[in-house]
């Protein structure tokens, strides 16, 4: 998972994830996906947590039954096929899969979505 020349996280996008219907660009997560989804928020791309703007999160999705990241964290990601980085995240929720549709209240119905790699 992690890059050992950098220590950033290897993710790779799945398109916007509707957490209701479980859809996103390839497939649907309830059908395929029996694992944890971890909500991360987006931080400034100089860094810092930005507390002034609207808040933007990505969920990331592990075949584990427990989330990788405890909540609170910051790391550094980067996309696994282009190796390009990715602003800093710190993780803010996690569930299983199955139990997505409970983040809708806080974090609305549809959000790009990563897997880690």
């Amino acid at each position: 998972m992690r890059n050992q020349s950098n220590g950033s996280c290897a993710i790779l996008g799945i398109g916007k994830v509707n957490l209701k219907t479980g859809r996103c660009k390839y497939f649907n997560i309830f059908e395929t996906w029996d694992g944890t989804v971890e909500v991360w928020r987006l931080h400034h791309p100089h860094g810092y947590l930005d507390t002034e703007s609207k808040p933007e999160f990505r969920l990331v999705f592990t075949a584990g039954e427990n989330p990788m990241f405890a909540n609170n964290v910051r790391a550094d990601f980067h996309q696994d096929q282009t190796r390009r980085r990715l602003p800093p995240m710190t993780k803010v929720d996690s569930c299983r899969v199955k139990d997505m549709a409970t983040l809708i209240a806080t974090y609305g119905n549809k959000i790009p979505g990563f897997t880690y790699k």
